[in-house]
């Protein structure tokens, strides 16, 4: 994200959220979990969580490619590798997708209550990533 909030304390922040969104402050200082270090909502913090929320999402994929390039050369091999490359295009699909949600929400962190929507919209990249995973595993 090219803006960089500043440090504030949790509780500020929560309370500040919760005045301006009437959301429950303990559900925002829940979602507000993954940006925080030593009590404060941090720059540092938020980044880390979009990089940890990024590494997920791609992982899938690059696994997956890199456990069929050690298959053997068999025609059963082939017939199933052929499938695979389908599902593969549809999780890439969704991949990209995903960037676009984690894209949006790590740039837009204008405001307190902006970065408590990100901290939401991020945590539901972060499920999406995971079923991938599941689904690339598989």
């Amino acid at each position: 994200s090219e803006f960089a909030p500043p440090e504030v304390p949790l509780d500020e922040f929560v309370d500040d959220v919760a005045d301006r969104t009437g959301e429950d402050p303990e559900s925002v200082r829940t979602w507000l979990d993954p940006f925080t270090d030593d009590g404060s909502v941090t720059p540092e913090a938020i980044e880390a969580t979009v990089t940890d929320v990024s590494q997920i999402r791609d992982a899938p994929v690059e696994n997956a490619s890199d456990a069929v390039a050690d298959v053997p050369d068999l025609e059963i091999v082939r017939v199933r590798q052929n499938a695979f490359e389908e599902r593969l295009a549809d999780l890439r699909s969704d991949i990209e997708e995903l960037g676009g949600e984690l894209s949006a929400a790590a740039n837009d962190l204008d405001s307190p209550v902006d970065i408590y929507e990100a901290a939401v919209d991020l945590h539901e990249v972060t499920t999406d990533a995971q079923r991938i995973v599941r689904v690339a595993h598989d």
